[in-house]
């Protein structure tokens, strides 16, 4: 097996694959709303085009081992489980929303 591609391998580094391409670029409704929506926000100096691509590339890295560190952290640290569980219901009374306890 390729030595950048070892499942086996147990180390904290991120496990990468190149970006999937989108399957259908087929331009729907939505899509065309979120271009122009994106579009006009650049234009109008709310954000760069720069910062939209930093984001895209953040949510392209994250991967179910981010979260898993999340959950064995809390499981194992009492203090980061509730420092966790108030930051969320911060997030949702923000929101209007109800927390429910975990």
């Amino acid at each position: 097996m390729n030595e950048d591609h070892d499942h086996a391998r147990r180390s904290p580094a991120p496990h990468r694959h190149p970006p999937r391409p989108d399957h259908d670029d087929t331009l729907t409704r939505h899509r065309a709303m979120e271009i122009a929506l994106r579009e006009l926000l650049i234009e109008k100096g709310v954000f760069t085009a720069d910062d939209v691509r930093r984001q895209v590339e953040d949510m392209d890295s994250r991967t179910p081992a981010q979260g898993a560190r999340v959950v064995a952290k809390a499981w194992s640290d009492p203090a980061f489980k509730k420092a966790a569980a108030d930051r969320r219901r911060r997030g949702l009374r923000r929101r209007r929303t109800r927390a429910r306890p975990i």
